[in-house]
């Protein structure tokens, strides 16, 4: 099969796929508020289960306390578009934080794209609680708290629950490796592969993923944390030129050798069995 066919036929599969988990969390929605006043509309979502409805709404209510703080209120202000709100976690009744990002869509094009399509929160907790289900560990989606106005949305709060501190910065943790022994440098480029390999073989691709990559050690292992799909879309699956471009961000701070690197794509593209775009891919980050 030639590309423009393969990636047809992958972009047929990743829509599905997307709207099956969408879909799982849209046909299960726990509303708390159906109307605000007016022509407003509240909707929280969240993952159909028990245990989880009753702590949803514990962090929905905690989170109408906080954003009434003038701390808070000053914040959410100056917010033209998304603001992931660090600085003030929510707790819930187990002692888990959760930290809350706003969203507010307060372009018209914006609004009228999240009326078509999904926005950009509701593509940011679809593809966490996607990713979630199929064993990748995520920054863990809690809830989507929506509000709009005629169908139009407004704003959106996208609850996740905190990393532990001893998760950190996969560029920051990766500048480690420039003077690591060859051995350790593999084990951190083989379980880096695991993780991008079954990322990518769930359809998944963002622009900036090597930005939003958190890495902690555990027993001698690597495990990395994805986060922020903001910008991840059905259509956007990881074929060439976007392999390419995430691995060349990935490797950019030259922590790795040449052979390192290029070991790396050759075992990347293996296993997801593209080896025949190893010429292209190899070109495009430069090391042909």
């Amino acid at each position: 099969m030639n590309e423009k066919g393969e990636n047809t036929r992958s972009i047929a599969s990743r829509w599905r796929v997307f709207a099956d988990k969408f879909g799982y969390y849209r046909r299960n929605p726990v509303v708390l508020y159906s109307r605000l006043g007016g022509l407003t509309k509240r909707e929280v979502m969240a993952p159909p289960s028990d245990d989880l409805v009753e702590r949803t709404i514990e962090i929905v209510k905690a989170w109408d306390a906080l954003k009434e703080t003038e701390e808070v209120k000053s914040v959410l202000s100056g917010v033209d578009r998304r603001k992931l709100l660090a600085d003030y976690p929510i707790q819930d009744g187990s002692g888990r934080q959760v930290l809350a990002k706003f969203y507010r869509y307060s372009h018209a094009l914006r609004a009228i794209e999240g009326w078509f399509f999904f926005t950009e929160a509701e593509r940011n907790f679809a593809t966490l609680a996607y990713l979630e289900e199929n064993g990748i560990k995520v920054t863990r989606p809690v809830a989507l708290l929506k509000e709009s106005v005629l169908g139009f949305p407004r704003t959106a709060v996208l609850f996740i629950e905190k990393l532990p501190a001893s998760v950190v910065d996969f560029h920051e943790y990766q500048e480690r490796f420039k003077n690591a022994p060859a051995w350790e440098r593999e084990k951190f480029l083989l379980d880096l592969l695991d993780n991008l390999v079954r990322l990518h073989d769930l359809g998944v691709y963002t622009e900036d993923t090597d930005k939003n990559t958190m890495v902690a050690e555990n027993g001698g292992s690597y495990e990395f944390y994805f986060l922020d799909f903001d910008q991840s879309f059905p259509w956007r699956v990881p074929g060439p030129k976007r392999t390419a471009h995430c691995i060349r961000h990935y490797l950019k701070n030259r922590s790795f050798t040449e052979e390192e690197e290029r070991m790396f794509i050759e075992a990347c593209l293996e296993r997801r069995g593209k080896a025949h775009w190893k010429k292209d891919v190899l070109k495009l980050c430069q090391l042909t």
